[in-house]
């Protein structure tokens, strides 16, 4: 039977930490996890790639607009609530 561990994007992380700065080697330390050293290059490959993504600085104007959604939703929500309440009142009020 084919065991597959499901590791968590934390854990993931520890993993490569370790194994990036570890003595032992990468083999090694993708022994003692359990992980392939295929495994382990493909997520230091997805890390490095989605890495500059962290380092990006939002502009006033994205910030503005990302403000302004989560306002609209926001109201959006109230809305629902209100329709909602009135909808379940006028289904009460029938009997239904």
């Amino acid at each position: 039977m084919n065991k597959r561990n499901r590791y968590s994007p934390r854990q993931k992380l520890e993993i490569l930490l370790t194994g990036l700065s570890s003595s032992d080697g990468i083999a090694e330390v993708c022994r003692h996890y359990g992980v392939s050293t295929v495994q382990f290059y493909q997520w230091k490959d997805r890390l490095i790639k989605s890495a500059p993504e962290i380092f990006k600085r939002k502009s006033n104007k994205q910030n503005h607009q990302e403000e302004k959604y989560k306002e609209q939703l926001r109201q959006k929500d109230r809305v629902i609530a209100i329709l909602t309440e009135e909808n379940l009142q006028i289904k009460k009020n029938f009997g239904t």
